[in-house]
């Protein structure tokens, strides 16, 4: 006959068994969020059709301040946020935050200021390197809802 445990011996070690699931669990959770994520592909209208091109150097905007950028775009909502400027640079500011610029550049056209942040937040994110200890970001992207239009993030 096995000797028996002592509720006071087992409790600790059911506990640490739980646990020991639990973490495993949350560990297989997150595989299966980046999976899934993988699965079901970029978000629609960022990133399916075109990839970001990175441009980030010393002088890029910091990653923070271009993730601000973002945030503000956003929450414009359904605004307009678009390129007036058909002659020189053939851009237009949207938002400077600190050390980052948002652009809308190429032909005399707008989209919505959310869809703009979509691009904004993704070269943010993608573009994203450390210059010197900070994190920066720069680049710019060709938007999959017109393609005479990009969106750029500079310093």
């Amino acid at each position: 006959m096995a000797p028996q445990t002592s509720l006071k011996e087992y409790v600790p070690a059911a506990h640490h068994q739980i646990m020991e699931t639990v973490r495993k669990m949350a560990l297989s959770g997150a595989v299966a969020m980046v999976l899934l994520a993988l699965l079901l592909g970029p978000t629609p209208g960022t990133n399916a059709l075109t990839s970001p091109v990175c441009e980030t150097s010393g002088g890029s905007g910091l990653t923070s301040d271009c993730t601000n950028v973002g945030f503000f775009l956003k929450s414009l909502g359904d605004t307009g946020c678009g390129n007036t400027n058909g002659a020189a640079s053939k851009c237009t500011n949207m938002k400077t935050v600190g050390t980052c610029t948002a652009a809308i550049c190429g032909d005399v056209a707008s989209q919505p200021c959310s869809v703009v942040a979509d691009y904004v937040n993704t070269l943010s994110t993608n573009c994203a390197s450390s210059v010197d200890g900070n994190s920066r970001s720069g680049g710019f992207q060709v938007m999959n809802e017109n393609g005479g239009l990009k969106v750029e993030i500079f310093s």
